[in-house]
């Protein structure tokens, strides 16, 4: 083989190495600023629970059908902030879906009922990278506990009852259960094409 080819197969490798490293790099710094965007809405959150008084929290827990989402500083609606000490989750709820906001974290089903007022649905994305977003959902086992803190300072405590994968979307795992007070979340099955991995859990004081 002449110098040539062999310098232009040099070229090409190292134009290749620079192309998947600034890839890398550039999927990095989007997760950083993802993680950067969650940790303010949370500290907006935290932040307006401190200006809360004991009056007003306990007019918003006593009075679910008035509930309140949060108002933070990047102009979203935040239902509240969902905890899974099993997994390691921390993430906002979105009020209003759109896909711009779940490739950040996850949001209320649109049409179904906020938190504490029924079967409470939520829905999110897994990605690429493990531990991001709803990635380890499929960790869950019954019993584990999952927290939904909500305005007020009120945390609503479930417990996971159910879990299971649908073929496609089946929209009766969206359904109100005779007023039962219960948390449904939702994500991609890795095993099932076009599965629907789901997660219930009922609230363990109502």
């Amino acid at each position: 083989m002449s110098k040539f080819k062999w310098v232009l197969m040099a070229c090409v490798c190292f134009g290749i190495c620079i192309f998947i490293l600034l890839h890398y790099f550039q999927n990095i710094a989007n997760e950083m600023k993802i993680e950067n965007e969650i940790r303010k809405i949370i500290s907006d959150v935290e932040d307006i629970d401190e200006k809360t008084t004991e009056i007003e929290s306990k007019r918003r827990v006593n009075s679910l059908n008035n509930y309140e989402p949060y108002k933070v500083t990047t102009n979203k609606e935040i239902d509240g902030i969902l905890r899974i000490k099993a997994i390691d989750l921390e993430l906002p709820v979105f009020t209003h879906m759109n896909e711009s906001d779940l490739k950040i974290s996850c949001s209320r089903v649109p049409n179904t009922p906020p938190p504490g007022e029924g079967n409470y649905c939520v829905m999110g994305h897994t990605t690429p990278r493990h531990g991001v977003i709803f990635n380890r959902l499929y960790e869950l086992k019954h019993g584990d506990e999952i927290l939904m803190h909500i305005n007020g300072g009120e945390v609503l405590e479930y417990i996971v009852t159910e879990k299971f994968i649908t073929k496609g979307l089946d929209v009766q795992i969206f359904e109100q259960e005779d007023n039962k007070q219960m948390i449904t979340l939702l994500c991609c099955s890795e095993s099932v094409k076009n599965g629907r991995l789901v997660i219930k859990g009922k609230m363990t004081k109502e």
